[in-house]
C-alpha cells in the first residue's frame, strides 16, 4: 500500500507537494479509503493536506477512531 502511495504522490508533484510530508500525513490516516472526506482515498487526502489545500480534520474516520479508543 505504501508503495502505491509513493507512486501516487510522485505523480502529483506538480502541485509542489513535498513527498516526505505527504508520507508522514498518510501514516496518521486510517487508510480505509472511505471517501467521506471528499477525496478518492487516504493517499489523495494526504497530498491535499501536505500541499495546504485541506486540513487533516477532513478525515471523518480519523475522528471516529479517536473517540472509539
Amino acid at each position: 500500500m505504501l508503495v502505491k502511495f509513493i507512486k501516487f504522490a510522485r505523480s502529483v508533484t506538480g502541485f509542489g507537494v513535498k513527498i516526505a510530508a505527504a508520507e508522514m500525513i498518510y501514516l496518521l490516516l486510517p487508510k480505509r479509503n472511505c471517501r467521506k472526506c471528499g477525496y478518492r482515498g487516504c493517499a489523495e487526502l494526504a497530498v491535499a493536506v501536505a500541499s495546504g489545500r485541506e486540513t487533516i480534520g477532513a478525515c471523518k474516520m480519523r475522528r471516529y477512531e479517536h473517540f472509539r479508543k
